[in-house]
């Protein structure tokens, strides 16, 4: 049994490609950033021959088993094993606010959307609340991130406020009861 976290490669591959092709750029831009992670094409290969090789591959998500057969591996290799979470750490509390708070935890990025949630965001420009951003911050978007963040701390004194906390420790044991926190404070939860 092979587990794959996330979309077949192949399909993967191709929508960052077709968003760094939607937002003008190619895989590098002219300042030599990345707009999207290059595959490591022998990586690449070996996992394609993995899926081929197995006799099941366990993936997390319906989209993600969509993916796999989008790009012909048979409906009888997948197994869907969402993702589980500890209840005993993870539960409802009263907020002790009302500002209306939104919060992205994972990874910053085109390949996660965040330009569009916060295109959304500045767009709506809702009284009394806040975007919060937590993860690592991948190096394509950081451009976008400053002109939101600009464009949004102007507005500050109409009650709307971006946050960007940017964070390596994210997922690791050490660090579970500030991730907590986070969820804490929120209305919505986007990951």
């Amino acid at each position: 049994m092979l587990e794959r976290g996330s979309l077949h490669y192949n399909y993967q591959m191709k929508m960052v490609k077709d968003e760094a092709n939607r937002q003008g750029f190619t895989f590098f831009r002219p300042n030599k950033r990345l707009v999207a992670a290059m595959p490591n094409y022998n990586h690449w290969q070996r996992e394609l021959l993995e899926y081929e090789l197995t006799d099941y591959i366990s993936v997390p998500s319906q989209f993600a088993v969509d993916s796999f057969l989008e790009c012909g591996i048979p409906e009888s290799k997948l197994i869907k094993v969402p993702y589980g979470v500890d209840l005993k750490e993870f539960y409802p509390v009263k907020k002790e606010d009302d500002i209306f708070r939104i919060i992205h935890c994972g990874e910053i990025s085109f390949r996660k959307g965040v330009h569009y949630l916060l295109q959304a965001f500045s767009e709506l420009a809702l009284q009394n609340s806040e975007l919060w951003l937590v993860g690592p911050v991948a190096p394509e978007i950081s451009d976008i991130i400053d002109k939101y963040k600009d464009k949004l701390e102007k507005e500050i004194d109409s009650g709307i406020k971006f946050v960007c906390i940017s964070t390596t420790f994210f997922w690791d044991m050490k660090h579970l009861q500030k991730v907590i926190s986070f969820f804490h404070q929120k209305d919505k939860v986007l990951t």
